[in-house]
């Protein structure tokens, strides 16, 4: 009696874990998401402060990179992505912003951002 109740505690343990992680579908969508908000939000404010002309018509971002974590490294962040944002017209740069999910809550958490010259690999997201 004591080994099956080692096994179902295990058992129960794992199905606890795995049901606190959200699946990768899941997490691609609400970087989407967020990124898309983001994307909206920079342009707002430069709509704000009266910079509107230096917005590209096409602006986007990109998702460059997208890690899940397993096992015990997704204890407190299951997956970390890189987005570029490119938004600017007749400048070759763009924002990099970073990005991590919380395994708990299920929430993407933008930790680092920042505007730098367009990558070579990027070159041509703006027609540039």
């Amino acid at each position: 009696m004591k080994h099956f109740v080692k096994i179902a505690s295990v058992c129960w343990l794992f199905l606890f874990l795995m049901g606190c992680s959200a699946n990768k579908k899941s997490v691609e969508e609400k970087l989407d998401v967020i990124a898309s908000s983001d994307l909206n939000d920079i342009l707002e404010e430069l709509k704000s402060t009266g910079k509107s002309e230096i917005i590209h018509p096409n602006a986007h971002f990109k998702i460059d990179t997208l890690i899940m974590f397993q096992g015990d490294t997704a204890r407190v962040y299951q997956a970390y992505a890189v987005v570029y944002y490119f938004y600017l017209k007749g400048i070759s740069m763009c924002q990099v912003r970073k990005y991590r999910f919380h395994t708990e809550t299920r929430f993407w958490d933008r930790y680092n951002l920042r505007l730098i010259f367009t990558p070579k690999k990027f070159s041509n997201e703006l027609g540039g």
